[in-house]
């Protein structure tokens, strides 16, 4: 299980203060050897040391959030294996009856809250829950019901491969939950279901070194999936043959997923809905990322201003502040490559102004690009770049999402 977010923002307050390992140990009382094996990655030191080195570094509570999130992170990994065991269970182990509408409801409530709250206490809910359908599965005798519990098992476990990647950026351990599902998925024999598994991986594909893996699970998803699906395919394809580099690609797909959308305004959401569902909004947020991968400015702008106004005209409880704040961000970014710092700044008060716990992996990254973008040399002399950059730097520099 990793711990390396701990230990190398350790290694981070150690030299920045210009200690020693063994001067750090003396002041936290604790040995040399120690503070080395901890910043290798070793497992998490009790919170009383953590404490001690925290007070020792004067490093304001920074240590304390990293270990809360290296610990969050080993949850999760450990939740993505108990997952691939279940996939492995599900299918070669013929499981016996259930009651799935209470656990029905349950992944429904979560998958709605996922939409506009903040995620780390979604996990144990999500992982009782989907621990709760395995004992189920050891009950269940009745094939139908059997089948109903292997599409609940899919959803949850496809739930937490969206969850691990915006919690902690770990596409290895979101991935083995994605596989999981996608085996759970085929056993409940729901294409639809099957479809959006496919795209969930294409998704935590899509920001790994090699977009087209994601390319290839795209292909093979669309030539299987019911047509109110392909939509959210589609808009993924544009996004991912941005990344790639494949302009022409890119814009195919796009109109694709316009025509789509326009043929079946219903068939993009699923029973649990929530977060398993694609509203015009999310496509316009789709969109607008691969208008801005292509360079296409005026388009990206176009469709990230559209989803912006799509979630902040809409029930509050259908407004997803992740996808809102990184619609925002590509508006922003798509402003500062046109030379427009001073509209860029003004897009950015709303992300800046999120709390903490909301500040998942996917907005902090796409913030660096931004401090990327404003040290261009075009802003050299931008009193307003230099204000905004020493602004995001110092957003980036905050805790990560612990609470």
């Amino acid at each position: 299980m990793t711990t390396t977010v701990f230990g190398t923002e350790l290694s981070r307050w150690r030299q920045l203060r210009g200690l020693s390992r063994r001067e750090l140990g003396r002041l936290a009382h604790c040995s040399p050897e120690y503070v080395g094996y901890l910043e290798r990655g070793g497992r998490l030191p009790s919170s009383e040391v953590t404490a001690a080195l925290d007070a020792a570094l004067r490093a304001g509570g920074s240590l304390l959030a990293a270990a809360a999130q290296a610990a969050v992170q080993q949850r999760l990994l450990a939740a993505a294996r108990q997952s691939a065991q279940l996939a492995q269970w599900a299918v070669d182990e013929p499981p016996d009856t259930a009651s799935p509408e209470v656990l029905g409801r349950e992944i429904a409530a979560i998958a709605r809250d996922y939409v506009h709250r903040p995620p780390l206490p979604l996990v144990e809910r999500l992982i009782r829950v989907r621990d709760r359908i395995q004992v189920a599965m050891r009950l269940c005798q009745h094939p139908l019901r059997r089948r109903e519990l292997y599409w609940l098992a899919a959803a949850a476990v496809q739930l937490l491969a969206e969850l691990t990647d915006d919690l902690t950026g770990d596409s290895e351990a979101a991935m083995i939950h994605a596989r999981a599902a996608a085996r759970l998925a085929e056993a409940a024999g729901d294409p639809s279901l099957q479809a959006w598994v496919a795209g969930t991986a294409a998704l935590i594909e899509e920001w790994r070194p090699a977009p087209r893996t994601a390319l290839a699970l795209l292909d093979d998803a669309v030539a299987t999936a019911p047509r109110g699906q392909r939509v959210r395919l589609y808009a993924l394809e544009a996004r991912t043959a941005a990344r790639a580099g494949d302009t022409g690609r890119a814009r195919a797909a796009a109109e694709r997923a316009v025509d789509g959308a326009q043929e079946s305004a219903s068939g993009t959401e699923l029973a649990v809905g929530g977060v398993m569902s694609f509203p015009t909004a999310k496509l316009a947020f789709y969109l607008g990322d691969a208008y801005h991968g292509i360079g296409d400015h005026r388009q990206a702008r176009r469709w990230s201003s559209a989803a912006v106004a799509g979630y902040t005209d809409g029930p509050a409880d259908q407004r997803s502040y992740g996808d809102q704040a990184l619609a925002q961000l590509t508006i922003a970014l798509s402003l500062l490559a046109t030379g427009d710092a001073d509209d860029a700044a003004e897009v950015l008060i709303p992300v800046l102004k999120l709390p903490p716990e909301h500040r998942i992996s996917p907005i902090m990254g796409r913030m660096g690009i931004v401090t990327a973008a404003l040290r261009d040399r075009r802003y050299a002399g931008s009193p307003t770049a230099q204000n905004l950059d020493a602004v995001v730097t110092g957003y980036l520099a905050g805790p990560p999402v612990t609470r």
